[in-house]
């Protein structure tokens, strides 16, 4: 996601200048988690469930796994897994009126648009992190080199957002919600967006004295200094809890009897070669309960959330800190996110550089002066009744959903403009037969549908849309159709939007540079009907093998020459009908190394596909001549280098050639 403009102060907008309901007080409201129910961001949007249905609100939430965690309180809905999502209904089998997606990633924006397609609604979208941050530390890149890594032609997993494509869905949003208010920069322009603090549940965590007993059962020395840390390690900030272990180990050399309890999971490795030596004064636990994390941190003698003041943990609310400030106990972060608002040495001790020297030196200020610790004790509490409450959250966001609109008129849908785009090429006329990609057509796309259009940088840019715009000329909405190879399903993904059932054939083994995460892709696009395998094999699996428009992008100049004549069997055996259209595009190298395989392999291609070699001969010599013909650039084929070197690399003149004929010529 690209950064959009600054906005210097929470916005809380109205549409039109006029304050609208979506129907009646109540509302149905679909909650879309990125994660399981009791995940950090799981565990918020239970929390305020529980606040919205107490104030008459109907909800459901959905998750992208049916597991559910029995740690976390029941709650007063249903939580749905996302393929089912669509067809949910609430009581008296209506629809939702809004959906809210728990962050911008891949697999939340699919589901999201799936069950905003069939409930006929709108949606919130909510941002807890940079999103790019998030992403780039995953791919172990710089968020600067993020946007390059993709227009490269590298896949980003589902679990996290895209830094191009997700902008679109984040535009389409009716408004956005944020945990802090640096975030609401990536909102939707001129759109309703609301700052949600996070809170801890008034019930678990609160000031209780400290449970020797419970040091006891889990092997720690009632004598020692103990700090909790129950934070989970992943790539963004795995540096960070580093730097804590460091600071708990230089206390220990300095002769302190220091303990760290830790709790949380480790995604990524923390320690390297020095793991037994940092984990010296660690006492390590396994999962626990929500009511035993509150009890554990009330045995700690100081809270810390390490953390340096960077783009990272400027937009971010650590989920922990809420729980800190709630169980009364002296508590040290970063002057980032929430530590802005924290009175240094009043509520918390604010870390300037976040290194293990400053955290160790924080810690033994606190550790060596009992009265700092008890009023850091007693401003922490304070703090958190001042200013975190899920109670105040769940009314302010329930007051928010008010700002959104009742009809269409107000608001567009979020598949109206994308109805309005199928509309117009619905309507125009397609080039049928052999052809090949132009820049004006690319140019067109860039102008309606930048989200296929923009994504690679090279060929596909042209592919995509263009098939995108053929399918939509050649077959009617509601008609089945199939992908071959669809790796990405970008097109399917807006087809299935459009109400086409779409069947995507693709083995997900990472083969030509394809994507591999199938659980991950299935997952974010609940709409589409995954088959794991080669065509036609695959198809076994379904009861209906049969579609009125079988295409592919990018795929078929992999297929083994001698294994063409069994594909366009196998397209013609499986249209439903002589006259079922099959719309191709085709990467073709028209000058330059490996030139005379292509053209062999296309001419045996289109062959089967009912067309000549003087038809090939004549399409490329025109290609050839065209200066509108679209070319992949010296930039794209670098790219497609990657590590070779040039010289078992050098450049080619590369097209698309399209086709677009009926099955009947297949065979």
């Amino acid at each position: 996601m690209t950064d959009g403009p600054r906005k210097s102060r929470l916005e809380i907008g109205t549409l039109d200048g006029k304050r609208t309901r979506i129907s009646g007080e109540n509302l149905r409201i679909i909650f879309v988690c990125h994660g399981a129910i009791d995940t950090n961001s799981g565990i918020h949007i239970s929390n305020l469930v529980r606040v919205l249905s107490d104030l008459g609100h109907s909800l459901m939430v959905a998750v992208p796994t049916a597991e559910n965690s029995p740690d976390v309180n029941e709650l007063p809905c249903d939580v749905v897994h996302f393929p089912d999502a669509p067809s949910y209904r609430f009581e008296g089998g209506k629809p939702a009126e809004i959906v809210h997606a728990w962050t911008p990633r891949q697999h939340v924006a699919a589901a999201t648009q799936a069950i905003c397609a069939a409930h006929e609604c709108g949606y919130v979208v909510h941002f807890e992190d940079h999103e790019d941050e998030i992403t780039a530390a995953a791919l172990g890149i710089s968020p600067s080199k993020l946007e390059n890594f993709v227009r490269r032609g590298k896949k980003i997993p589902a679990q996290f957002a895209h830094p191009l494509a997700s902008n679109a869905f984040v535009e389409g949003a009716l408004g956005a919600t944020a945990l802090i208010e640096p975030l609401l920069e990536h909102a939707p322009a001129g759109k309703p967006a609301l700052v949600i603090y996070p809170a801890a549940e008034d019930t678990l965590f609160y000031p209780r004295p400290r449970s020797e007993e419970l040091l006891k059962e889990i092997g720690v020395n009632p004598e020692s200094r103990v700090i909790v840390y129950n934070g989970n390690v992943h790539y963004s900030n795995v540096q960070e809890v580093r730097s804590l272990y460091l600071a708990v180990n230089l206390l220990g050399r300095s002769g302190m009897n220091v303990t760290l309890i830790r709790l949380g999971k480790d995604y990524v490795p923390l320690h390297e070669n020095d793991k037994e030596e940092i984990r010296r004064h660690e006492v390590r636990l396994p999962f626990q309960s929500r009511q035993r994390v509150a009890e554990i941190l009330t045995c700690a003698d100081v809270l810390v959330q390490p953390g340096q003041a960077n783009a990272f943990n400027r937009y971010r609310f650590p989920s922990k800190l809420p729980e800190f400030f709630a169980s009364g106990r002296p508590v040290v972060l970063p002057r980032a996110n929430i530590g802005l608002s924290v009175e240094n040495g009043v509520n918390g001790l604010v870390l300037e550089r976040g290194d293990a020297l400053e955290i160790a030196h924080s810690v033994r200020k606190i550790l060596m002066d009992e009265g700092l610790a008890k009023r850091l004790a007693n401003g922490a509490r304070n703090f958190y009744e001042k200013r975190l409450s899920w109670s105040r959250s769940g009314n302010t966001l329930s007051d928010h959903y008010k700002n959104y609109p009742l009809n269409p008129e107000s608001q567009k849908e979020p598949n109206t403009e994308l109805d309005d785009v199928a509309e117009h090429y619905a309507t125009r006329a397609v080039t049928e037969g052999l052809g090949y990609a132009t820049v004006k057509d690319f140019c067109d796309s860039v102008d309606r549908l930048p989200q296929l259009a923009v994504l690679n940088q090279d060929l596909k840019d042209a592919q995509r849309p263009w098939i995108f715009k053929a399918i939509l000329a050649s077959v009617p909405r509601g008609a089945r159709l199939c992908e071959i190879g669809g790796g990405d399903p970008w097109v399917a993904d807006l087809l299935a939007r459009l109400g086409y059932e779409v069947v995507l054939v693709d083995p997900y083994d990472g083969r030509d540079r394809g994507p591999d995460e199938f659980e991950a892709i299935r997952a974010a696009y609940p709409h589409i009907t995954f088959v794991r395998g080669l065509f036609p094999d695959a198809l076994v699996e379904l009861d209906d093998q049969t579609f009125d428009c079988i295409y592919s992008i990018s795929v078929l100049e992999h297929v083994p020459i001698d294994l063409i004549g069994d594909l366009v069997d196998a397209i013609k055996s499986h249209s439903r009908s002589n006259n079922s259209p099959t719309i191709h595009a085709i990467d073709n190298v028209l000058i330059g190394n490996g030139d005379k395989e292509h053209r062999d392999h296309l001419v045996e291609l289109v062959r089967g596909l009912g067309f000549s070699a003087d038809d090939v001969g004549t399409l490329l010599e025109r290609a050839h001549n065209d200066v509108e013909t679209y070319l992949l650039s010296s930039e794209a084929h670098n790219r497609w280098r990657g590590q070779m070197p040039y010289e078992d690399f050098p450049m080619r003149r590369c097209i698309s050639v399209q086709i677009n004929a009926p099955a009947s010529a297949s065979g």
